[in-house]
């Protein structure tokens, strides 16, 4: 399976309310125009999607060069992806509310075994109470900077809400970015908005 992408050559802008206390000193709208995709941004989610797609919405590890092992099989539409900082940790966003009013619209948090090939645990830790969450990425302190149908909401590590950055668009992923990776890029709906904070992704 291979992704092709087009370096984007959207007008980004940052517009909307702001409360949340970890933001830099970019507070007031800016713009910028971009001719190609950030070398800082991960493609974690990327390969993810991808796995997620080739195997019927599955979690999976890639053990070794020739072999792929379940490791997470109860997942309606594992979706967002992310590492603590230490790698003890594996976060799963599950936005089985896209295809069912019913389904899940949240994070879960596993632990990873010693020897790096499983996953225990599993708990939800966050409900989702704006649309779901979507991608997400971790700064530095352990910190979940996650997509939302209101905008971005910063989660500490056991999933409590911290704040939120207020985006008149629903939010899809978000990405940590330029040379000290404390710029937060976030696309939505139909705009790409970039915003400085006082904290670094992971």
């Amino acid at each position: 399976y291979t992704l092709k992408s087009t370096p984007p050559e959207w007008f980004l802008g940052f517009g909307g309310s702001v409360d949340q206390t970890l933001l830099g000193n970019s507070r007031s709208a800016a713009s910028l125009r971009c001719g190609k995709t950030s070398r800082h941004c991960s493609s974690a989610s990327a390969s993810f999607a991808c796995l997620s797609i080739r195997f019927n919405f599955m979690g999976f590890s890639l053990k070794s060069r020739n072999a792929v092992t379940i490791v997470a099989d109860d997942y309606v539409k594992p979706n967002g992806i992310g590492f603590s900082p230490d790698e003890t940790f594996l976060y799963v966003a599950d936005t089985g509310r896209t295809h069912d009013p019913q389904g899940p619209a949240h994070i879960r948090r596993h632990e990873v075994t010693a020897d790096g090939t499983g996953l225990t645990g599993g708990e939800v830790i966050a409900e989702c109470e704006a649309g779901f969450f979507d991608g997400f990425r971790m700064d530095t302190d352990g910190r979940i900077w996650t997509s939302a149908g209101d905008g971005v909401h910063c989660l500490d590590a056991e999933g409590r809400l911290l704040g939120k950055i207020r985006i008149p668009e629903v939010v899809a992923n978000v990405c940590f970015g330029g040379a000290k990776r404390n710029r937060l890029f976030i696309t939505a709906t139909t705009s790409l908005y970039a915003v400085y904070l006082n904290v670094s992704g992971a």
